[in-house]
């Protein structure tokens, strides 16, 4: 009689564990496939890395802003040869992936540096990020300005201007490098154009030692 239940018992644990089993499987299979089910954040990063080629890449840090879009997390992340940029969105299906710039590291250079605009409805947000290579930088300034144009038209209505001034205590440091990451707040401004964004380093003495023009970016776009 013992044996009898033993072997129900078993029996039953190896359907558990079947079902268990194709259950994963199944998950495995749509978020690689369809890249929909996300469970984490991470994940939806983990797609960006594919999608653009960075390889593996760790997290330096992740910036998240309510009065924007509550459900949007971005993430700055990198690795010897990449810095990247780039966000996870939670919706129905779970964690999507929201592409954003990723910089090649791999030439010599003082700073490399990238801009990423994000428009939720009638919000935006802007980050200038980067990566200092240069020992002797131990503060930046970021400068820069866009213009704010009428609803389907070309007639700007305002210039809006936009200065960082980052210490290096402000920065971020994984791996033994350094980063940085700035941002505006949550805005009003819908039909704009970005300009003129310069990053200046300089050194202790406040010598400017640096100084780069970001040129590699993207823009991304939510439909609330």
């Amino acid at each position: 009689m013992k044996k009898e239940r033993r072997e129900r018992l078993s029996s039953r644990r190896r359907r558990t564990l079947r079902r268990v089993l194709i259950a994963l499987a199944a998950v495995f299979v749509v978020n690689r496939v369809f890249m929909i089910g996300l469970l984490f954040p991470i994940q939806a990063i983990r797609h960006n890395e594919e999608r653009q080629g960075t390889g593996r890449t760790a997290v330096v840090c992740r910036d998240w802003e309510p009065n924007f879009r509550w459900n949007f997390l971005a993430y700055l992340t990198g690795n010897e040869n990449v810095t990247m940029l780039s966000g996870a969105d939670l919706g129905l299906y779970g964690w999507s992936q929201s592409p954003g710039p990723a910089l090649d590291c791999t030439e010599e250079a003082p700073m490399h540096c990238g801009l990423w605009t994000i428009r939720a409805g009638n919000r935006m947000r802007l980050y200038v990020f980067g990566r200092i290579d240069d020992p002797d930088i131990v503060r930046l300034k970021i400068q820069g300005s866009w213009t704010t144009f009428k609803d389907d038209s070309d007639l700007p209505t305002s210039q809006t201007e936009q200065e960082w001034a980052l210490e290096e205590g402000d920065w971020l440091e994984k791996d033994g490098r350094r980063y940085f990451l700035a941002a505006t707040r949550a805005g009003a401004e819908v039909n704009w154009s970005v300009q003129d964004f310069t990053v200046i380093g300089y050194d202790k003495y406040y010598y400017e030692t640096a100084r780069a023009e970001v040129k590699q970016g993207a823009s991304s776009t939510f439909y609330d």
